[in-house]
């Protein structure tokens, strides 16, 4: 982790995020590779130590930015207010004003009221 904190700082990066990811798709086939909270602490404080610039950031751990600052459209067409958000309506179909207020985005704000950090981080890591 020192390596990898080092190569961020010397080619210039201005930070280093740490992204919790959620297991979509073919990633679900490698369980193998998930810790759990556990391993993720030990990693986090790790990192902290490394770090006393606060260099170092946590994804996953500040304010949802999905359907706020972010959207997703796939080759499709199809608009989430998250990558890892299944529920879609699609460009092609609806306008954009029309879809950032249909039912698919306003379910996705009510999940993500009341939430400290992303509304879908399930407590399983990838490392």
């Amino acid at each position: 982790m020192q390596y990898l904190y080092e190569f961020s700082k010397n080619a210039g990066a201005n930070m280093l995020l740490v992204q919790v990811l959620i297991p979509i798709g073919r990633w679900k086939l490698l369980e193998k590779f998930i810790c759990g909270p556990n391993e993720y602490k030990r990693i986090k404080e790790e990192l902290k130590r490394i770090d006393k610039e606060g260099f170092i950031k946590f994804g996953g751990e500040q304010p949802c930015g999905g359907g706020s600052y972010f959207i997703e459209i796939d080759y499709g067409g199809n608009v989430s207010p998250c990558p890892f958000y299944s529920p879609s309506e699609n460009i092609f179909k609806k306008s954009l004003k029309e879809i950032i207020r249909s039912e698919v985005f306003l379910n996705f704000y009510k999940m993500k009221e009341n939430k400290k950090y992303c509304p879908l981080f399930y407590g399983k890591f990838f490392v």
